[in-house]
C-alpha cells in the first residue's frame, strides 16, 4: 500500500463530510487508505465517518495531542502517511499523486503542504506545514499541545494547499471551550517548564485569538525577556518577532508603536524576507504619521509578496505569514500617506490598486477629492464603475454624495468635463448629468428629459442633489407641483436646500416662481409653504418682498392645516399632537387671524404664541405688530382730533349758556373717555354759571 491517510476526530460532523470529499480523488488515485481515531464524539462525527471508510478506530482522549496522532500512525500500513485534520480539506490533491507515483519519492522522507488558514471571510494566514511523511518506523510527534512531528529529511515542498476553517467557528461556547483546554494545558505546562520559550508563545497566541489583547502582550513580552536573557538563537525562533509586533499594534500608543519598530527591525535582521514584519513595521510609521518611511517599508512588502513563490521563507515552518491577503489594507495606507504627503500621483496609483470591497469604501473620501482636484475624471469615472460593482446600494448613495459634494465646487469648464465623463451610461446618476449637461449647453429640450426622468424614477426615491431637477424646471417657469406631489416634505426640503447651496439666483428664482403660479391647492400649497419657508429664513430679499412672501406664506400655512386637521386640533385642545412646530405655527397663525378684527389683545397674545414656538419666523411677526401698532396709533390720532372737537362743542354750548345740551353732551362723553380733568374744569364752569343764574337757582 502506498499512502495511509490519518486522522482524529472529536465532534466533527460540521466539517467532516466536506474535508472527506476532498480526499477522494487520493483514495480513488492510488493504493491508499483512510485510518480515523474517534476520541469520544457525540455527535454523527463516526457515522459519516463509516460512510467512507472501515477502519474507525476509539480512543479516550487524555490531553495529549500527539500521543492521540501516534496511536493513528500505529495502524497505518502505507510507504507514506499522510496527516490531516477534519477542519481541513484539500484544495487540489494533482500535486501529491504526481509525487508519490513518481521515481522522486526515493530522494525524501517528508513533503510539506501549504495550509491556509482561514481567520475570517476575507482573512487568512499561510504557513509551510510538514503534512506526508515516510513511514520509517523513526516518524512520531510529540507535545502535548502543539504536536511537533519528528522527522528525518530531506523535505519537499509541494504546491498543495490545505484549507484549515477551524479558526472561523460561530460557535462561541466551542471556541471558549477550545481556548479553555489548550490554555490550561499550556500553563500546566509552563509550571513544569516556566522558561519553555515556544510553550509562552503559543499562550500568548491564545490570549490573542480569545481577544484579551492585555494577557497576550504581557505574556509575549514575558517570553522575549527570556529568550533574550537566555541568548537563544533568534533563527530558532523567529517566530516570536510578529507576536511581539502585532501585540503592540493593539495598542493606540506611541510607546507601542515604538516597540513594534524595534522588534520588527530585529526581526528584520534575522530573516530579511519575513513579509510580515515589514508590513508590521509600515503600519506603525503610518501611525506615527512616519509617512514616507511607511511606503518605503510597504514597498518592500508588496516587492516581497509579489515574489512569494520564490521565496525561501516559504519553505520555512517557523513562519507563518498573515499578511499575505493585506495588500489592499497596504495599497490603503500607501494611498492616505501620499495624499498626506501631497504625492498626488502616487496616491492616485495606490487608490486604483485597490479591489476589496471594504478598502473601496474606506479610501472613497480621498479617491474623489484627489481625482477631482487633478481632474482626473476618466479616472474618478474608473473608481465610480468599481464602487457600483463592489458595493451595496447605501454605500453607492453615501459615494454619490461624497462626489457631489466635491463636485460642485467645481469652476463651470470643469464642471462641463466631469459631466461629460458621468452622463454616458443608464443609470439614475448619469441620467441627472446628462439633463445638467442638457442645461450647461443651453438645450432647453431638458424639461422634456426631467418629464422622462420623473415618471420612470420617482423623485421620492432621490438623494438630495437631485434638486437640480427642480431648479430646471423652475427656470424654464414649467410647473413643478405635479413632479413634487407624492414628495415628502423631508425630501422636498433636501432638494431645496441643495439648490440654496448650489446657484446664486436661489432666492430670485424661487420669488419669481412663486409669484408667477399663483393657482392654489392642497398640492400646490405644502410645497409652497416649503419654498416660502427657505426664502424668508434665509432673508435675502427686500422689506417688501419678504412682507409679501410672509403673508402668501402664512395663508397658505393656514389653509393648508385647516384641510387636513379637524376643529379640536385647530382651537387647540389637541394641538401637540401635529407633524411639527411650524404647523403648531400655523394654528396659532390662524387662531390670531381670527380674532383679529375685534380683539386685539388676543391677536397680539396668539402672535407671540406663534413666535415662541417658531421663532424663525421673527421677522414677519414683528412686522404684524409693527402693522398693529401703527393702526393703533393712527386710530389714536384720530381720537385725539375727535375729543378736542367734542370739547370746542361742550364750550361754545356753555358759552351760550345752553347748560343743559352741555350737560348731555358731556354725559355721553364721560361714557366714552374716564377722567378727563379738563371735562371736569367744564363741569364746574357749568356749576358756577348756574349759580350765576337766578332762575337757575330757584329751580335748584
Amino acid at each position: 500500500m502506498l499512502l495511509s491517510i490519518c486522522m482524529m476526530v472529536k465532534n466533527e460532523e460540521k466539517n467532516l463530510d466536506r474535508s472527506l470529499k476532498s480526499m477522494l480523488p487520493i483514495l480513488d488515485g492510488i493504493d491508499s487508505e483512510l485510518i480515523i481515531v474517534d476520541t469520544g464524539s457525540s455527535d454523527n462525527t463516526v457515522q459519516i465517518a463509516k460512510n467512507y471508510t472501515d477502519k474507525v478506530y476509539f480512543h479516550e482522549w487524555n490531553n495529549d495531542f500527539s500521543g492521540m496522532r501516534n496511536k493513528s500512525i500505529s495502524y497505518a500500513k502505507g510507504e507514506w502517511i499522510f496527516i490531516i485534520d477534519a477542519d481541513e480539506s484539500v484544495e487540489d490533491a494533482k500535486e501529491i499523486l504526481v509525487f508519490l507515483k513518481s521515481k522522486y519519492t526515493k530522494g525524501y522522507n517528508c513533503c510539506n503542504l501549504t495550509v491556509k488558514n482561514i481567520t475570517n471571510k476575507d482573512e487568512y494566514v499561510l504557513l509551510s506545514s510538514p503534512r506526508i511523511f515516510k513511514n520509517d518506523g523513526y516518524f512520531h510527534y510529540e507535545g502535548k499541545i502543539h504536536n511537533d512531528p519528528i522527522f528525518k529529511g530531506p523535505v519537499l515542498t509541494l504546491d498543495t494547499v490545505l484549507v484549515h476553517t477551524g479558526y472561523i467557528s460561530t460557535d462561541k461556547e466551542l471556541m471558549e471551550r477550545k481556548f479553555k483546554r489548550t490554555s490550561s494545558i499550556l500553563k500546566e505546562e509552563l509550571r513544569k517548564d516556566p522558561e519553555n520559550v515556544y510553550y509562552g508563545f503559543q499562550l500568548s497566541v491564545s490570549y490573542s485569538m480569545h481577544k484579551d489583547h492585555k494577557k497576550a502582550l504581557e505574556q509575549i513580552e514575558k517570553t522575549y525577556d527570556i529568550f533574550s536573557r537566555k541568548k537563544l538563537d533568534k533563527a530558532q525562533h523567529i517566530y516570536l518577532y510578529y507576536q511581539l509586533a502585532v501585540c503592540n499594534l493593539r495598542f493606540d500608543d506611541i510607546k507601542n508603536y515604538k516597540k513594534v519598530e524595534k522588534y520588527c527591525i530585529e526581526g528584520i535582521e534575522v530573516e530579511s524576507e519575513h513579509i510580515d514584519l515589514y508590513f508590521c513595521l509600515a503600519k506603525a510609521y503610518m501611525l506615527m504619521d512616519k509617512y514616507e518611511e511607511a511606503v518605503e517599508y510597504y514597498s518592500k512588502y508588496f516587492e516581497l509578496i509579489d515574489n512569494y513563490s520564490n521565496l525561501n521563507i516559504r519553505y520555512n515552518i517557523l513562519i507563518q505569514v498573515y499578511s499575505e491577503n493585506k495588500k489592499d489594507e497596504a495599497y490603503y495606507d500607501c494611498a492616505g500617506a501620499c495624499f498626506e504627503l501631497h504625492d498626488y500621483k502616487n496616491c492616485m496609483d495606490y487608490i486604483e490598486k485597490i479591489s476589496s470591497e471594504k478598502y473601496i469604501k474606506k479610501i472613497a473620501k480621498i479617491a474623489v477629492a484627489v481625482f477631482v482636484s487633478e481632474t482626473k475624471f476618466d479616472r474618478l469615472k474608473k473608481f465610480y464603475d468599481k464602487v457600483t460593482q463592489t458595493s451595496d446600494e447605501d454605500f453607492i448613495r453615501s459615494f454619490l454624495n461624497i462626489l457631489e459634494g466635491n463636485v460642485i465646487k467645481l469652476k463651470k469648464e470643469k464642471y462641463i468635463n466631469y459631466l461629460e465623463h458621468f452622463s454616458k451610461d443608464n443609470d439614475t446618476y448619469c441620467y441627472l448629468n446628462k439633463i445638467r449637461k442638457m442645461y450647461e449647453d443651453g438645450n432647453n429640450d431638458y424639461g422634456i428629459m426631467i418629464t422622462q426622468f420623473v415618471n420612470e424614477f420617482p423623485l421620492s426615491n432621490q438623494p438630495g442633489y437631485f434638486g437640480d431637477l427642480v431648479y430646471f424646471k423652475m427656470k424654464l417657469e414649467e410647473d413643478i407641483y405635479d413632479m413634487l406631489s407624492k414628495v415628502s416634505a423631508s425630501k422636498i426640503e433636501d432638494f431645496i436646500k441643495y439648490i440654496a447651496n448650489k446657484y446664486d439666483d436661489f432666492n430670485d428664482t424661487i420669488c419669481n416662481y412663486v409669484s408667477e403660479n399663483v393657482n392654489s391647492n392642497f398640492y400646490t400649497e405644502r410645497v409652497k409653504i416649503i419654498l416660502e419657508r427657505f426664502i424668508l429664513v434665509l432673508d435675502k430679499i427686500d422689506e417688501k418682498t419678504y412682507k409679501n412672501v410672509f403673508n402668501d406664506y402664512v395663508q397658505c400655512g393656514t389653509d393648508y392645516i385647516n384641510t387636513i386637521y379637524n376643529r379640536e386640533v385647530l382651537d387647540e385642545r389637541i394641538i401637540y399632537d401635529v407633524k411639527n412646530d411650524e404647523e403648531v405655527f400655523f394654528i396659532f397663525m390662524n387662531k390670531a387671524n381670527e380674532v383679529k378684527d375685534y380683539d386685539e389683545k388676543e391677536y397680539i397674545r396668539y402672535l407671540r404664541k406663534a413666535l415662541a414656538v417658531y421663532p424663525f419666523m421673527k421677522k414677519g411677526i414683528e412686522m404684524l405688530l409693527n402693522e398693529l401698532k401703527n393702526e393703533m396709533n393712527a386710530t389714536s390720532d384720530e381720537f385725539e382730533d375727535d375729543k378736542v372737537k367734542v370739547k370746542n362743542t361742550i364750550k361754545a354750548l356753555i358759552e351760550n349758556n345752553k347748560l343743559n345740551e352741555a350737560n348731555k353732551v358731556i354725559q355721553e362723553y364721560e361714557n366714552i373717555v374716564k377722567d378727563d380733568m379738563e371735562i371736569v374744569f367744564l363741569k364746574s364752569q357749568i356749576s358756577l354759571k348756574k349759580l350765576k343764574n337766578p332762575s337757575t337757582v330757584y329751580k335748584m
